[in-house]
């Protein structure tokens, strides 16, 4: 499966910077916490302490880090699909392999959010001990997916502000660029 990320950020009042999304920005700005996507969705994270930061040179996927905990993560994938797929239909095809990668599966339900589906599914590593949630919305031949994961004893906490910030989630307006985030 291609994954393909786009990642702008929102503002709302006009702020001025030497060329927009340099670190000066408020595009890039992490105290803010506010984002928008160019593939079609909003999230924020502010008054959370996570930050966003880009975790690969080719800007495949973002990523939210929390300064106070180095080993939890939030990242955020987006996935163009070749035919316009339920939230189940989509779920199913990739559910059972969970096993193969030394997942046990501890939940799955599907929810409603912003007047948007999505579905909630809660992991767990054999070997790792990590802890993982994963929240998936589907729309328009797109789908985004949201991966919370800390180690099993600190999940509990981190939970709550990952899912402070999934909360914020909602489509916008049809992707107005096809580039990575």
């Amino acid at each position: 499966m291609i994954f393909l990320f786009s990642f702008l950020g929102l503002i709302s009042v006009t702020y001025a910077a030497p060329h927009p999304g340099t670190g000066s920005s408020a595009l890039v700005s992490a105290e803010r916490g506010l984002f928008l996507s160019a593939k079609g969705f909003r999230l924020g994270a502010e008054k959370t302490g996570w930050i966003f930061s880009l975790s690969k040179a080719d800007n495949e996927e973002a990523r939210l880090v929390n300064p106070e905990n180095e080993k939890a993560s939030l990242s955020l994938k987006m996935d163009r699909l070749k035919t316009d797929l339920s939230l189940e239909n989509y779920s199913k095809r990739w559910m059972k392999d969970y096993s193969s990668y030394g997942f046990d599966l501890l939940g799955a339900k599907p929810f409603q959010q912003n007047n948007q589906r999505g579905l909630v599914v809660d992991l767990i590593h054999r070997l790792t001990k990590k802890q993982m949630r994963q929240v998936l919305f589907v729309k328009n031949k797109r789908a985004v997916i949201m991966t919370c994961l800390d180690e099993k004893d600190s999940f509990d906490k981190t939970l709550i502000s990952c899912n402070q910030i999934i909360k914020t989630f909602e489509w916008v307006d049809e992707p107005t660029s096809s580039a990575n985030f």
